[in-house]
């Protein structure tokens, strides 16, 4: 695993946050100064931010949250924009929070948080159905959603065809409900905007065996890993 990687997991630090200690020579591995992010290294290593060692892995936990709309997915953000953490109703009681599939923005809804890398692994690989119900404006005829079921090529990603489950109207617009194997970044806005549908609201309902159900805004509860 990338050096630079691994300390995002082990650290309250993102990617890039990481990259730029690595480049200040703040960090060490088995009491080695590494300069690159690309440096390789196994769970085994011992890294050092500074005078801090990366603290022992604790019993592993799995959250669900219910992400409101205008946060950002990040543990800080250096433009002062709300983050996921600063929104919560009351704070995990967990030190180290990783973010399983994450969700822009202007997206809200269930969003998995664990304090175990092997957990977010598992939970991140293709294959683990998603769900979403999105709200677009104005009535939309099923004809011209009928596209997102097949592969669809937009900006030089290319996206598989996803599962329609449910169309129905609302005061005027439509909701779709729609379920993908995975999820690219920004993926399902993508779709919509390819197809020159703007999207009023999204919201994941479903990540794999996890549900939002009735998980009020902000708020957070723990589930069994045994679900997994």
């Amino acid at each position: 695993m990338r050096l630079a990687k691994r300390i995002a997991q082990l650290f309250p630090f993102s990617r890039r946050q990481a990259e730029r200690l690595i480049f200040e020579e703040r960090v060490f591995v088995n009491g080695q100064k590494i300069s690159t992010p690309a440096y390789l290294v196994s769970c085994n290593d011992v890294i050092q931010v500074d005078q801090y060692q990366a603290p022992e892995s604790e019993h592993p936990r799995l959250f669900c949250y219910h992400k409101p709309v205008g946060c950002l997915v990040t543990c800080d953000d250096p433009f002062g924009r709300p983050t996921i953490f600063q929104r919560m109703n009351s704070p995990i009681p967990v030190q180290r929070l990783l973010y399983i599939g994450r969700l822009d923005q202007d997206s809200e809804g269930l969003l998995l948080l664990t304090n175990a890398p092997s957990v977010a692994h598992q939970l991140q690989q293709p294959g683990l159905l998603r769900t979403y119900d999105v709200l677009i404006f104005g009535p939309v005829p099923e004809k011209f959603l009928m596209p997102l079921t097949r592969p669809m090529e937009v900006e030089g990603w290319h996206y598989p065809g996803c599962h329609l489950q449910r169309i129905s109207r609302y005061k005027g617009d439509t909701w779709v409900t729609l379920s993908l194997n995975e999820g690219k970044k920004r993926e399902i806005r993508q779709r919509f905007k390819a197809l020159g549908l703007p999207i009023k609201r999204l919201i994941r309902t479903e990540y794999g065996p996890f549900k939002l159900g009735l998980l009020q805004t902000r708020d957070w509860k723990e589930v069994s890993l045994d679900k997994i």
